[in-house]
């Protein structure tokens, strides 16, 4: 958060949402929700907001934007996610391996698992949004890296919000590893 708000300019919040397996989805992604209502209750104009998370905040981001718009909420300008992590079960070709130095298809897994906690639906759209309906989202930008294990999740929602008309654009960096922005490398700026 620090680095984006050094590098634009602008204000930005992060949200201390409920963590799992202790608060198993969709709990944090009620959070984020109601962290954007109390902007919103602030008197912040939604067309000011951008919403962005990186691997499984993007996920939240993408789900959060779907339990606002079913509330009938505003949407806000627009949303952003790095090296999202839209499907729990990890079913893309890229999932498939090999592995990446930092994460692991299996791990992967296992924390979806923990997510949902026990008796949760790995499919559900809260908790997997390349399940969600996504008409009516705001423009979006979906980053992701080439070597990236949830790379093909950032290609399949790209193609799947634009069949549903929303403005997307899908970024995958060449041989990019998953949180490859949060690297001291020249791509992440």
């Amino acid at each position: 958060g620090a680095r984006i708000s050094r590098n634009t300019g602008l204000a930005v919040l992060e949200i201390g949402y409920r963590l799992a397996p202790e608060y198993p989805c969709p709990a944090g992604v009620t959070d984020c929700a109601q962290a954007y209502r109390g902007l919103l209750d602030h008197g912040v104009d939604p067309g000011r907001i951008a919403l962005i998370g990186d691997s499984c905040g993007g996920g939240m981001v993408l789900a959060a934007l779907a339990l606002l718009r079913d509330a009938g909420d505003p949407m806000p300008a627009c949303a952003a996610t790095l090296s999202g992590w839209f499907d729990l079960e990890a079913r893309g070709t890229a999932a498939q391996g090999p592995d990446e130095p930092f994460l692991t298809t299996d791990w992967l897994r296992a924390r979806g698992r923990d997510y949902v906690g026990a008796a949760g639906d790995l499919r559900s759209p809260l908790a997997s949004p390349i399940e969600a309906d996504l008409t009516g989202f705001p423009p979006l930008l979906l980053q992701a890296g080439g070597a990236d294990l949830v790379r093909d999740d950032s290609r399949q929602l790209a193609e799947k919000a634009t069949r549903a008309g929303v403005d997307t654009t899908l970024q995958i960096v060449p041989e990019m590893i998953h949180g490859w922005h949060g690297l001291p490398v020249p791509e992440a700026d």
